[in-house]
C-alpha cells in the first residue's frame, strides 16, 4: 500500500491497514499515546535523501546558511558524530 502523506500513512496504519515505516519525528505523538508502538528492526538501513529547498529568486542567509555549509562541507551520513 502506498499512500501520498505522511498523515495518510499514519492514519492507515492506526486503523489496523498493516505496518508502516516513518520517522519517529512524525509519530511522536502516537508513540506517547500508544497508538502506535516501534518495532525495532535489525539488519536493514532504513535511508532517505532529504533536499533543502528555498523560494526561487531566494538565497538562505544567517542561520540557514550556515546550516547549507555545514552540509556542503561534510557530505555523507552526518549522524556519525552522534
Amino acid at each position: 500500500l502506498e499512500l501520498a502523506s505522511t498523515t495518510a500513512v499514519k492514519a492507515a496504519a492506526v486503523s489496523g491497514a498493516g505496518p508502516a515505516v516513518l520517522s519517529e519525528l512524525a509519530i511522536t505523538e502516537e508513540l506517547a499515546s500508544r497508538r502506535l508502538v516501534a518495532v525495532p528492526v535489525e539488519g536493514v538501513l532504513l535511508r532517505r535523501d532529504l533536499r533543502a529547498v528555498w523560494p526561487a529568486g531566494h538565497r538562505p542567509t544567517g542561520p540557514a546558511r550556515d546550516l547549507l555549509s555545514l552540509t556542503r562541507d561534510r557530505p555523507g551520513d552526518l549522524s556519525r558524530g552522534r
